[in-house]
Parts: C-alpha cells; structure tokens; sequence
C-alpha cells in the first residue's frame, strides 16, 4: 500500500476527499480485492474508535511489539506491495498510524511471521458470491460480505484458513495435511468432505451443516470440547468455553443463497416465512389472521422476492405490504 494511498485513506474515512483525490481513491478501491479488505476492515477501526487513539493503543489490542510491527509493515509481500515509512507521522492524531499497523496486523496473524516466508491471501465477496480455489484444489463458495484468509499451503504441515461470515467449502481429501477453519469462535477440522459454514461475530450466527463426510467442531476457547458430525448433521455455538449442540439439520433450503434454489415439500407457512427471511435478508411476518392449516409445495430458482411473493398472494388470497423494512403479509378483505 502505497503511501499517498493512505493518506487517501484517511481522508475518506473522515470525509475530507476532493473531488479528484475521490477519484484517485475509487481508482484504488476496484483496483484490487485486497484494497476492497483494507477499506472495509480500516473503516471498522474507524467506527469502533470514536476517539483519537494511538498506534500504541492499538499495537496493545493486539499483543504485538510496536518496532516488529513496525520493521513488518515495511517489508514488501510477494503480490501485496505493502510499504509504510518505519516511522509513522501522526496524521489525523495517530488514525491513519493505527490503520497502517491493521494492514500489518494482517500479516502478523497474532505472531511474528517473516514477510519473506509468510504470503498472506485475503479474499473479499463483496456484493455477489463468490468462487475461491484453494491451492490444495480445496473450492470455496463465499456467500456477499464474507471473506476467508490464508497463508500459502506449501511447505505446511496442515492446510489453515481462516473464515468472517458464510461459506461453503468442498475440501480436497489429504490425510497428510488435515484441513482446518477458524472462525470468531469455533473451530473446524476435516481431512477432506463439504458443508456450510456460518460465522458472522455473534455467538447465535455460528452454526456448521455437514453435507458429506465427517467434520469436528470445537470453540475456540477450549478445543477440548469437540463434537464430531456426519453427513446431515448440524451443529449450533452456544458459547466461547461450552460443548456445541448437535442436531439433524431439517432446513432443505440451508444452501439456497449458493444455489438460487428455494424448495418446499408441504411445508407450513411459517417455515415457508423462515426461509424466504433467510434467503433474502429481510423480515417477514405473517399477520395472525392466517389459516394455520396452509401449506406449500412448489420450487422456486433464481427469482426476485415479490415475484415469489405474488405467488403466495394468488395461492392464499393474501397481500402484503412493506413498511420500516419489513413485510408484513396478511388477509385480503
């Protein structure tokens, strides 16, 4: 990252561009998947930070010693031409330091790592999913607004990724190199096999779906409480330090948002609400007037929300109406 890029940064960050330094930086933002992961992670250090902090504030939040931090940063990776001075100028009272130090923080990974043996990969789904082939031919889907990191696997004796939001993964079978991914706070080791993946911060959103093979999962903060699941099995965090629950996974639609697929069998209204909730990231609600004997068959791909939801308008003789973001559906009169 080039010095004048941010400088560019910083000034976005606190609104300050010109109409042709915005220019420059829109430039700089799709120029690149990993300028797109700097931008996002930098404006999270932003927000979270609503006073002026210090690169020594944040060199504490992350264990790290500020002169290594410092030496890292300034050494250039093999793709990722990152390149700060040794010394930072305290621009905007040490923001734009603290956003230098998140890039290096990136390839530090919570240890010292040398540049010249370490390649850090990150990958960003911005706006769409998105298709990853690891270098072990392993293939991950990123649903929107995830993004998985990796150092390079070659010369390691496991295969480490490392995993914010939703994903798929088909993992390549090598019993030499078991395969592993961490989350925010849960753990999962594979030799080789497919599931679903969900991690989003919060404790209620980590969940696993095995679709073949057998899978552990284990919290992060205490890996000795593992659980072991098979092919349609699901698991559910309910803690940092407990024993994750495990259940059969009864949701046919869990991998709509990869397939485009909505499919029901019968199915009640209020697991038909569910789903259409989840698939399309919004809330329904259905009005307690509704017949609770109603119920649906039918498969739906690749269609937009009120497409799908005229159907169920002109099946049920309902109607629906947004409002506040949600949508609520009810009896026609």
């Amino acid at each position: 990252m080039e010095h004048e890029n941010l400088n560019l940064l910083v000034k976005y960050l606190s609104h300050e561009l010109n109409s042709e330094e915005e220019k420059a930086f829109e430039a700089w933002r799709l120029s690149s998947d990993a300028n797109e992961k700097i931008i996002a992670d930098a404006e999270k250090v932003w927000q979270q930070s609503p006073d002026p902090i210090s690169d020594e504030e944040l060199i504490i939040s992350i264990g790290s010693d500020k002169e290594k931090v410092w030496a890292g940063i300034a050494q250039k990776t093999k793709d990722n031409q990152i390149w700060i001075s040794s010394k930072p100028q305290k621009w905007y009272y040490g923001i734009a330091a603290s956003i230098a130090l998140l890039i290096g923080f990136f390839i530090l990974q919570n240890q010292w790592v040398s540049s010249d043996s370490a390649h850090l990969i990150s990958v960003l789904a911005k706006d769409s999913i998105r298709q990853v082939t690891l270098p072990d031919s392993s293939v991950v889907w990123l649903q929107a607004n995830s993004s998985l990191s990796y150092y390079d696997f070659e010369g390691k004796e496991s295969r480490d990724v490392i995993l914010d939001g939703r994903a798929f993964f088909e993992v390549k079978r090598d019993e030499s190199k078991p395969f592993s991914i961490e989350t925010n706070n849960a753990l999962v080791t594979v030799l080789g096999t497919s599931f679903e993946l969900s991690s989003t911060g919060e404790l209620n959103a980590e969940e696993l779906i095995v679709t073949t093979g057998r899978v552990a999962y284990s919290p992060l903060e205490n890996r000795s409480k593992k659980i072991e699941l098979i092919k349609g099995e699901r698991a559910v965090l309910t803690g940092t330090n407990s024993l994750p629950s495990k259940s059969i996974n009864s949701d046919r639609n869990y991998l709509s948002w990869k397939t485009g697929i909505l499919t029901f069998e019968n199915d009640p209204l209020e697991v038909v609400d569910l789903a259409l909730s989840n698939h399309y990231d919004v809330d329904i609600r259905l009005d307690a007037s509704l017949p609770s004997d109603k119920r649906l068959t039918a498969s739906f791909k690749d269609k937009e929300l009120d497409q799908v939801l005229d159907v169920l308008c002109a099946l049920y003789n309902m109607k629906y109406k947004s409002q506040n973001g949600i949508i609520n559906l009810y009896v026609q009169r």
